[in-house]
């Protein structure tokens, strides 16, 4: 993607944060950034108005012409799930998605935009693993509507400020950190807590600070600990880092004071960023730049801009020059090659005997694995229904209440039915749980009129 310039723009409470990135033989150079501050309490339609007038000021000031355009809403604004699904489904992944989707979204698919990407595929239990993210149409097609009519602007992408941190913090790490970690961003009225697994965002969950009030500080405290017991170790100190501290230096003192944790704060001295406030804005607009690992689109195919091929065709152009000098050098160097492959030819002979050996022994030893693994699974002890109910009641609000609870012991079935404030809340705080696995909703969300939110919710067992 040499060549290649793009714009990412992050949305935040108080701000729209810009940064422009141009592509270079060393990577990716911020050429560019601004911070808007915006006024609070603005309406949605306020704020898109807003967002036109500083991409087409920012666009004019940087003199910027044909650059990508990356938007990224708020985490809250969209619902991140992590699914299983039957590998047989591959073919025609994007329909079977379409398909479920009600099971793990509260609306209609008509209603939503969506978009995934494959995370694991295990072949023995022939399962797919996916990042899921859905976002209501009502909110980004303003966006996309009054964009391109206030600043002449056609969006490439939209998606969370959570996967545009996690691609930022891949960057950053080259060959990206084997052992997962926390990352704790700071924003106006409250944080996002995102897990880093080898450059790939494995767990994303926003916190409003205004919802929480004086119990702001404990309850962050708490979802790091319920995180901590599923990530690794629950003897070592949950690696910590935090960024945007200035906002909210209070929660880092309150949190360094837990021995659970390992806090540290995020060092900007290593990358040419001035600022951590323009750490998502970056991440966007990398994907303009270069391969991301955490990539999803919510932004419909037929909606995009076209990318740009000035770069291909000059990179075409470069790659034929390229090819040219290689085929002198091969031609060159045949006849030497030719001696040298007879000799390997000879010596490869003999090794093919000694290769089939050792096939059938690697065979022989992965038939002993899976029998250990059959024998250690029949060891495991099973859960009681007590600990489920004892796992629900702890995890599940105060200000909600279940009506039904079934269970089957037949493939470890739970159903829950009841009632809630909202309903889309209880999803994260039950897919925390280490004990419970593949929760969703079985059935629209209706509301009573009291306010209420009826819910009908599955879910399984992790062991």
């Amino acid at each position: 993607m040499f060549f290649q310039a793009s714009v990412g723009v992050d949305i935040q409470e108080r701000a729209i944060v810009v940064a422009y990135l141009k592509a270079s033989f060393k990577g990716a150079k911020l050429a560019a950034h601004a911070v808007y501050p915006i006024e609070g309490g603005l309406s949605s339609q306020e704020t898109i108005d807003t967002l036109g007038r500083v991409i087409k000021e920012f666009f004019g000031r940087n003199k910027i012409s044909s650059a990508a355009l990356f938007l990224g809403i708020p985490r809250e604004a969209a619902i991140l799930r992590y699914v299983d699904l039957p590998l047989v489904v591959k073919e025609n992944l994007r329909d079977s998605v379409r398909y479920e989707l009600e099971k793990y979204v509260p609306f209609a698919p008509g209603e939503v935009y969506f978009d995934y990407q494959v995370i694991s595929e295990d072949k023995d239990s022939e399962k797919l693993k996916l990042l899921l993210l859905a976002v209501k149409q009502e909110f980004i097609n303003p966006y996309v509507i009054s964009l391109e009519k206030a600043s002449g602007a056609r969006l490439s992408s939209i998606e969370v400020s959570s996967t545009a941190m996690a691609n930022f913090f891949a960057m950053l790490s080259g060959s990206h950190e084997p052992d997962p970690y926390v990352l704790i961003y700071v924003r106006e009225g409250g944080i996002e807590i995102d897990v880093l697994r080898s450059g790939f965002l494995a767990h994303s969950r926003a916190i409003d600070e205004a919802q929480w009030g004086a119990d702001f500080h404990e309850q962050v405290s708490q979802s790091l600990k319920m995180l901590k017991e599923s990530l690794g170790d629950p003897e070592v100190p949950l690696k910590t880092v935090m960024c945007n501290m200035g906002r909210d230096g209070a929660l880092m003192t309150y949190l360094k004071e837990d021995e659970a944790f390992d806090i540290r704060l995020f060092d900007l001295s290593a990358t040419d960023v001035p600022s951590t406030v323009i750490i998502p804005a970056y991440g966007l607009a990398l994907k303009g730049i270069q391969e991301v690992p955490t990539d999803v689109n919510l932004l419909p195919e037929e909606m995009r801009k076209k990318r740009s091929k000035a770069g291909y065709y000059a990179m075409v152009g470069l790659a034929g020059v390229v090819l040219l000098l290689a085929l002198g050098w091969i031609g060159g160097s045949i006849f030497n090659t030719q001696s040298y492959i007879k000799q390997l030819d000879n010596e490869l002979d003999r090794l093919k005997v000694e290769v089939t050996n050792l096939e059938q022994i690697t065979a022989e030893c992965a038939r002993i694995e899976k029998r250990i693994d059959f024998l250690d699974r029949l060891r495991k002890d099973r859960l009681t229904v007590l600990d489920v109910i004892k796992e629900l009641s702890e995890r599940i609000p105060k200000s909600a209440w279940l009506l039904r609870f079934a269970y089957s012991d037949k493939g470890s079935k739970i159903e829950i039915e009841g009632w809630a404030d909202s309903a889309s809340e209880l999803i994260p705080l039950l897919e925390d749980s280490p004990l419970l696995k593949e929760v969703g909703f079985l059935s629209s969300i209706t509301r009573s009129p009291a306010g209420k939110e009826r819910f009908r919710i599955g879910l399984k067992l992790s062991r």
